[in-house]
Order: C-alpha cells, then sequence, then structure tokens
C-alpha cells in the first residue's frame, strides 16, 4: 500500500541524522529562554520516541534544563498540583491543556511560578494565545510542529508570537484549496516540502499567513502568522473550540455527533457568566469536579 505524504514525511524525519538536526534546531530554540538547571513541566501524555514530548525532553536535557512530565495523574487538580509543588518556571504542552492550567489555576487562586510557555503539540490560535497571555504573567514561545512528532517545521522568537520557518529543512508555502500559492499576507492552508525529497508535499490542515511585515529579532526567515485549524472534517470542532473556551468560565468541553445530532458536554467554573450554548441533540452542562475531570481531549471517541 502506498504511503501517505504525512508517513513518507515522518519516515524521513525521524532517520537518525534528521533527527540530529531537529534536535539541535530545539536546543537553539530552547536555549532562548532556558537556564541551566531550570525546571520544565512536560504537558503531554505521549513520551514515546518521536514524539514532541520526548524531542523537548532530550533538548532540555542536553541544555542542562531539568524536563519533568505530567503524571501518571492527568486530572485537572493533578496538572495544577504538580505545576505548583515543582515550582516549574517553564512549562510546555498543547495550547487547550495550558489555557486550562490557566483557569484552574485562576479559580483555585493558586499562584504559579512560570516565566516562560512553550506551546508545542499543535499551532496555537490568535484568541487561546490571548487567553494564555491573560492567565500567566509569562513569556509565550511556540513550536510549529503540525504533526506533533519529528516534522519541527518552525519556532517562535522573542519578538514575535509568529512562527519563523525553519527554511534550512523544509519549503513552507501558503496555498488555496486547489494547491496554488496565494500572494503573501493572504491566509491559507500551510504546506511543507522537505528540502530532503522536493517530490514530497504535505498539506497540514492548518490555515496561516505570511508575515509582510519583517520581525524585530532582525531574522529574515518567512514567518507566518494567524494560525487556525483549516476547514473540513474538524470544522464543529473549531467553531465549538472558540465559541466555548474563549469564555473564563468554561474549562473544558467535549462533543460528537449521533445518530440524533450534536451531543455536547461543558465543564464550567461556578458563579461565571457562561456563553450562550449551541443547539444540540443533547447538551450537559456541569460544574469543574476537581476529583475526577482530566482534560476531554485524552478521551477516545469525541472531538
Amino acid at each position: 500500500m502506498e504511503r501517505t505524504p504525512l508517513e513518507r514525511l515522518l519516515a524521513l524525519t525521524s532517520a537518525p541524522d534528521a533527527l540530529e538536526r531537529t534536535l539541535d534546531y530545539l536546543q537553539k530554540c530552547i536555549g532562548q529562554f532556558l537556564r541551566r538547571q531550570e525546571r520544565v513541566l512536560l504537558c503531554f501524555t505521549n513520551r514515546a520516541p518521536g514524539s514532541t514530548g520526548a524531542l523537548l525532553e532530550e533538548a532540555i536535557r542536553r541544555l542542562g534544563g531539568q524536563p519533568v512530565f505530567w503524571g501518571p495523574d492527568f486530572r485537572w487538580k493533578s496538572l495544577l498540583r504538580q505545576t505548583f509543588s515543582s515550582r516549574a518556571t517553564v512549562i510546555a504542552g498543547p495550547p487547550p491543556v495550558i489555557l486550562g492550567l490557566t483557569k484552574v489555576a485562576r479559580a483555585t487562586a493558586t499562584p504559579l511560578y512560570v516565566r516562560n510557555v512553550l506551546l508545542a503539540g499543535a499551532p496555537c490560535t490568535g484568541w487561546m494565545l490571548e487567553g494564555i497571555q491573560k492567565g500567566l504573567d509569562s513569556r509565550l514561545w511556540g513550536c510549529f510542529d503540525p504533526g506533533g512528532s519529528t516534522v519541527v517545521a518552525g519556532f517562535s522568537c522573542q519578538n514575535s508570537l509568529g512562527i519563523h520557518v525553519r527554511e534550512s529543512e523544509y519549503d513552507v508555502r501558503i496555498v488555496d484549496s486547489t494547491g496554488i500559492p496565494v500572494p503573501t499576507g493572504t491566509k491559507g492552508e500551510i504546506t511543507l516540502t522537505p528540502r530532503a525529497d522536493p517530490s514530497l508535499t504535505w498539506r497540514t490542515g492548518y490555515l496561516g499567513r505570511f508575515a509582510q511585515e519583517s520581525c524585530g529579532c532582525g531574522a529574515k526567515t518567512a514567518r507566518i502568522v494567524d494560525l487556525s485549524a483549516a476547514p473540513g472534517t474538524d470544522r464543529v470542532l473549531t467553531i465549538l473550540e472558540e465559541l466555548l473556551l474563549s469564555w473564563t468560565s468554561v474549562l473544558d468541553y467535549r462533543a460528537r455527533q449521533t445518530e440524533c445530532g450534536l451531543e455536547l458536554e461543558v465543564i464550567t467554573f461556578p458563579g461565571l457568566k457562561v456563553p450562550k450554548f449551541p443547539s444540540c441533540a443533547k447538551c450537559t452542562v456541569r460544574n469543574w469536579n476537581s476529583e475526577q475531570d482530566a482534560p476531554f481531549s485524552f478521551m477516545p471517541g469525541w472531538y
């Protein structure tokens, strides 16, 4: 059976020499803010070789940092407790998990010692960046790894949340629905073509645009801004995510399509104003149960 573009790309980027280049790149990027002996809490459940968590762990160790993985208890309560008790000054994880952490910390009036936040595992949208920035008095950094694996195609700098393209490894293009490149500054789907195999192009499923203005850091590489998920099979998720999670009163949600229509479950914090919920076949709204609730994104079968 012929492999998909992503499968081919993963095979290419998992080769020992390519993997070593990626680790060197991550060291250079993370070294912008990480101090020796600094504790880093990695909010990833996957520690398998080649995963985002495993790559970051190795890069942090090489820089002299102290990586600590969240777990084995993956409740929101545990994440908050571990962030506080470990006195981690750097945390890294998927944007929805980090956003949830900021909300739980606010709801419980728990002080955190975080100086820097590395958002990885999925591109972060503008409204989510804003929510995390408001929730944590920290600097935000972004790693563009749309496959959540060895495909690391960019990183942000200290001057901008836009993603500087890793041009030494990838030819990155912004295209329309037919695959034709769009004018600079126009939003479209992000595609990656590895320089090691120009015959391979992967459509990432994420939208963005090339920034027209130069970056204050002085880097000459192309910069991608205004990231979001592309319309498609996850369109319902994309709409619901902003509709619900942009509210500080909503910690988490999950949704699924049934024969009767959309089924939705929403977790809120008591005493706060909540958004207007969409029409659906079944809508369950309940308060956060600190003894039971874990991120819904860890659970299969739902959006």
